[in-house]
């Protein structure tokens, strides 16, 4: 009898966007099947990268930075406590729906509404409006980028 642990499949897009963020060598998320301690270690770094990142990009409201920042280490801490495969990836899409959100403007809070009408769930401004600033350093640096970009663009269309 064969006694073989559950994996999960990393299918070649999320090997392509970890190679994105970490080049190809510096992650070990590549495609294939994973057990659930490396799979728990490979979502933990991109939380943990996405928290540093929130740290050093998000500027102008400290509370809001914070909090999402505590939010991508509730998620660590309730990924390295996941007991299965299942759980820590319904863990890691649920958080990373929220950060997305909390990034975006706020969390809805629909929770207790029979069914929340769509501008409930799309007008984020109750608390603050993302904004982008791009300066001349910064337009400078995407003209390069795209100079320098082999014809087709990247993976995740940049």
């Amino acid at each position: 009898m064969c006694n073989m642990q559950p994996t999960i499949y990393v299918d070649h897009h999320l090997e392509t966007v970890t190679s994105q963020i970490y080049g190809q060598m510096g992650h070990s998320c590549k495609t294939g099947h994973k057990e659930l301690s490396d799979w728990k270690k490979d979502l933990v770094k991109l939380f943990r990268t996405i928290g540093q990142a929130v740290k050093k990009n998000v500027n102008g409201d400290d509370n809001h930075r914070d909090l999402v920042v505590r939010r991508c280490d509730t998620a660590i801490n309730s990924i390295k406590s996941c007991q299965s495969i299942d759980a820590a990836s319904m863990k890691a899409i649920g958080f990373s729906i929220e950060i997305i959100f909390q990034l975006l403007g706020h969390f809805p809070q629909n929770f207790l509404k029979m069914r929340a009408y769509h501008g409930d769930v799309t007008d984020l401004s109750k608390y603050r409006i993302f904004t982008y600033v791009r300066t001349q350093k910064h337009l400078r640096a995407e003209k390069l980028q795209k100079a320098l970009q082999p014809r087709g663009g990247g993976p995740t269309g940049g």
